[in-house]
Parts: C-alpha cells; structure tokens; sequence
C-alpha cells in the first residue's frame, strides 16, 4: 500500500516531466526527418527541463504534506524516476521509422531484469525502500537500452543539438496535449 500510493502520488506529477512533448515529437520525425538532430536534441533538452521540474515539484510535495519517513523516503525515490523518463523520447526515431521492434526489445528486457531484481528483493528480504529503487533503476534501465539501440542503428546521440526555435515549436505544439493530460488526470482522480 505505502509504494503504491508513494507511486500514485509521483505519478500525480508525471505530466509536467513529459512535457507533452512525445507525439508531436513522433510527428515532426515523420514530416522532418533531416531534422532529427535537432528535434531530438531539442526534445530531450524539454523533457529534461520538465523531468527536473516534476522531481522537484514531487519531493516538495511529499515532504511538505507528509510526515511519515518512510512516506517521505519513497516519494523522494520515485521521483527520480520523473527526471530519468527523458530518456524515453529515444523510442520515437525508431517508430517513426516503423522499427517498433527495439522500444520493444528494451521494454522487454527491462521487464525480465525489473522482475528478477524484485525476486532478488523478495527472497533476500529486504524492505519497500528496496522496491522504490528498483523503481529508479527502471529509468535508467530505459535510458542505457534506448541509448545503445539508438546507437547501434543511427550514430551517436551527440550529433544531437538544441536548437531554441525548435524547442519553442515543440512545446507550444504540445501545449494542447499537455492541457489534455491534466484534464484526464484531474478527471481520473477527483473523486
């Protein structure tokens, strides 16, 4: 109960670290794709932004409105995983692409070795802390998989680069879908 609601209490801020960004992303990779330098870097950069703000706004939250420690140590955990879910924004390239099989193959692998570390936990014993790191590390798991995928078939994530109108574009395109997912959040947990 406790790592579900310190989960559902991160999550609450999950918005704000995508930044709607992902299908307008998915979007301009298939109109542009001599941009995708560009776009991408520019992307990850607001995805980046937006992770920091999110893990910020989380661990404030939590720490003013709870007292419990333990409550406390897990939202400051799982928020973490906010800042690490940038990364995710590797998946686009590939379905744009129609390569959906690498988002898949990671997600997969992921899953195996998420699930193989929280036996671990259970059989050794340890406590929830535990669970919430396993949580953190499933962004990093993300992140290192998209990376080495990315760089296999398309060349190095540093040929990347920000650029500020592109930036602006992406997240003024997003505004909408960002409004839209605060909505459906706000629906889904008003009662």
């Amino acid at each position: 109960g406790l790592l579900s609601y310190a989960v559902s209490f991160v999550g609450m801020f999950g918005f704000i670290a995508s930044v709607g960004v992902d299908l307008v992303v998915y979007r301009e990779l298939i109109k542009s794709p001599e941009r995708e330098p560009e776009i991408m870097g520019s992307a990850l950069l607001l995805r980046l932004i937006g992770g920091t703000i999110a893990t910020t706004l989380a661990i404030g939250a939590g720490i003013l409105l709870h007292n419990d420690m333990i409550d406390r140590m897990l939202i400051v955990l799982i928020s973490f995983s906010l800042f690490g879910s940038a990364w995710q924004v590797i998946a686009y390239p590939f379905q744009a692409r129609v390569l959906s099989k690498y988002p898949s193959i990671v997600t997969l692998a992921t899953a195996i070795i998420l699930a193989v570390a929280k036996v671990a936990i259970i059989l050794s014993d340890k406590g929830i802390i535990f669970f919430a790191l396993v949580l953190v590390l499933e962004s990093v798991l993300y992140a290192v998989l998209y990376i080495f995928f990315y760089t296999r078939h398309f060349g190095s994530i540093r040929a990347w680069r920000v650029n500020k109108a592109t930036m602006a574009e992406l997240f003024y395109d997003s505004l909408p879908l960002l409004l839209s997912t605060v909505s459906i959040l706000i629906y889904a947990r008003i009662d």
